[in-house]
């Protein structure tokens, strides 16, 4: 089952996946509205599935779902930061139709201030979305 959540003051939405009362993975669709934001747009952010819950297709029903629900509000596209060296991700985004951003003008800082916090250099991705979401 997914649960959905509104993120406060309607940023976005939250997605977790359950079997019964227990969270197996989670994801959020983040909505940004500022016409002035480098970073304006919808984007997938922090998936996640517990270790015992991966290779079943967890993640996958959930990047699913965050096009879906980008898709359902009006959207034409999600990106996405991914660490360069996390090739099972990377797979998976681009399963789910996601490119690498060649053009990342405007998400040099993020991309700069992500590698800072982890010490890897980042990706930005992105998918367009059809009428099959």
């Amino acid at each position: 089952m997914v649960e959905v959540t509104e993120l406060d003051g309607g940023r976005g939405w939250k997605y977790r996946a359950r079997i019964g009362p227990v969270e197996i993975g989670s994801v959020a669709l983040a909505v940004r509205r500022d016409a002035q934001d480098p970073l304006r747009g919808h984007w997938l952010m922090a998936l996640s599935v517990r270790p015992a819950f991966r290779r079943i297709g967890v993640a996958r029903l959930l990047g699913e779902r965050v096009l879906r629900g980008s898709h359902e509000i009006g959207g034409s596209s999600v990106r996405l930061t991914v660490r360069q060296d996390n090739a099972p991700a990377i797979r998976l985004y681009e399963s789910l139709g996601f490119a690498r951003l060649d053009d990342i003008r405007g998400l040099e800082s993020e991309l700069k201030r992500l590698e800072d916090l982890s010490g890897a250099p980042y990706m930005a991705m992105e998918a367009q979305i059809g009428e099959s979401q």
